[in-house]
């Protein structure tokens, strides 16, 4: 991806998005693409302009990801009724203002509107959401044939590696019992983003968790990772993605733990009431009372102003 991600369309068209962009950008013909290349597979085809550029029906344009500020104003080219700026900004960084990702984004905005598609991406895959399009067809068969064409060992790793929410680095990956040699592979190929520290683009990472799931012992192995990081002051910070998705979506026992370990974080950045009633909810349905959950949703309840229910709860421990 450090190269730019390839738009394919009109002449009209790409100009918006190379201004959008800020940067230079290089014009290849067509066929110069690396089929096999990520930079090839997130690519998108835009047919709006009026004109094709002189001499050529379709030409390539390297744009890398977007602004915020670039990604809003590309959205509300596209739309006749959009959202608030912080509802289109929540939308533009969970897609890390890859422009294919936010055509795709004004699709599902224009029919479902800024604010449920916000809701919707927390949960759900854009590929997923925008299956019918056409272009999230093509997508989706790209990526496909870009992963299969990595070494099955390499294929593993990226599997493995999208189960980190956030950033992570050698030694993170080392810590799910891989060799990290293809590595360096992913980040040729453009599949893992280095950027001081290392990540994959959410979109990318919510595909490969549909087309090509961890297993199980890769999970576990994941999990506890996040637990120890976690258990760390000093280090809780640098998990804080990784204990918030596995809050939403793990399992009740792990979504419980994740939720105790992130409440010293929530205090600092809010809200206090959902993450309350989630934890509530989730110690509600497990049997055993621990003692780290008992003593994180009593905290919760003294800073809400709540001392009844703080000491209920410290006392049945």
């Amino acid at each position: 991806m450090s190269e730019g991600v390839a738009l394919l369309g009109r002449s009209e068209e790409l100009a918006q998005l190379a201004r959008l962009a800020e940067r230079p950008v290089v014009i290849t013909g067509l066929p110069g693409m690396g089929r096999r290349s990520l930079r090839a597979a997130v690519s998108a085809e835009v047919r709006v302009g009026p004109a094709p550029l002189e001499g050529s029906d379709e030409v390539m344009l390297r744009v890398g990801p977007l602004s915020l500020n670039a990604g809003i104003e590309l959205l509300r080219a596209r739309l006749t009724d959009t959202g608030a700026d912080d509802e289109l900004r929540a939308l533009v960084a969970r897609v890390d203002g890859i422009p294919m990702a936010l055509e795709l984004c004004a699709k599902l905005i224009a029919s479902r509107g800024a604010t449920k598609s916000a809701k919707l991406l927390a949960r759900e895959s854009l590929l997923d959401l925008t299956a019918h399009d056409p272009r999230a067809v093509r997508w989706r068969r790209e990526l496909d044939e870009a992963r299969l064409a990595l070494p099955v060992e390499v294929q593993r790793l990226l599997s493995d590696l999208a189960l980190f929410r956030g950033s992570f680095d050698e030694l993170a990956a080392g810590a799910l019992d891989h060799h990290i040699g293809g590595l360096q592979l992913l980040v040729e190929h453009g599949w893992v983003v280095s950027e001081g520290s290392l990540r994959i683009y959410e979109c990318i990472r919510r595909y490969l968790e549909s087309a090509a799931p961890a297993i199980p012992e890769s999970r576990e192995r994941y999990e506890r990772w996040v637990f120890e990081e976690g258990a760390d002051p000093k280090r809780r910070g640098g998990v804080e993605a990784d204990l918030r998705g596995l809050f939403v979506t793990g399992p009740d026992a792990t979504a419980r733990r994740a939720g105790a370990l992130l409440v010293p974080l929530v205090l600092d950045q809010g809200p206090l009431d959902p993450h309350l009633q989630r934890l509530v909810e989730l110690d509600r349905k497990l049997a055993d009372r621990d003692l780290e959950t008992q003593c994180a949703i009593a905290q919760l309840h003294l800073v809400l102003g709540e001392p009844e229910p703080a000491w209920r709860r410290l006392e049945a421990i």
